[in-house]
């Protein structure tokens, strides 16, 4: 998998597979992930790339799916290992991560709520079991 930029050309930015992408919605980032565990986040405006290092050791496995929270601070996570991991775009750590699935989550689909009386999103995170 290769990011490509008129001012850099072409970045390879994972060693095997690269299984998804995701750009912020402000446009600042592009998130990548793969089938080599990695999570890349490439800064479209200073086009620098990180690599976001998981805490969970070895079992982190295929990256399948990544969002972006709404207000453009965090990035959430899905992986083989049954995990959905929320990190930080301000410091690149993590900050939440949500356990229980017994197989891979290959999906993800953030909803910004809102407060039937209030036009402000609300400040809950509700994780369902459909």
């Amino acid at each position: 998998a290769v990011v490509s930029t008129q001012s850099t050309g072409t970045t390879k930015v994972h060693d095997k597979f690269g299984l998804c992408s995701v750009m912020s919605n402000n446009g600042e980032y592009l998130a990548t992930g793969g089938s080599d565990a990695k999570i890349r986040l490439y800064g479209l405006e200073d086009q620098k790339m990180f690599e976001l290092h998981t805490f969970f050791d070895s079992k982190l496995k295929w990256i399948w799916n990544l969002q972006f929270s709404f207000d453009n601070q965090f990035l959430f996570v899905a992986s083989s290992d049954g995990i959905v991991q929320m990190w930080s775009l301000k410091d690149k750590q993590v900050k939440r991560f949500y356990r229980g699935h017994a197989k891979s989550v290959v999906s993800l689909s953030l909803f910004e709520g809102r407060q039937q009386d209030q036009q402000q999103p609300s400040k809950t995170l509700s994780l369902n079991n459909l």
